[in-house]
């Protein structure tokens, strides 16, 4: 799960990230 979170971040900017945290 760590390592499937890093690539996601990785792949997107953080702020695009904390948009899709903050719409769940």
């Amino acid at each position: 799960m760590h390592s499937l979170n890093i690539s996601i971040t990785t792949s997107i900017p953080k702020e695009i990230v904390y948009t899709i945290f903050r719409a769940l």
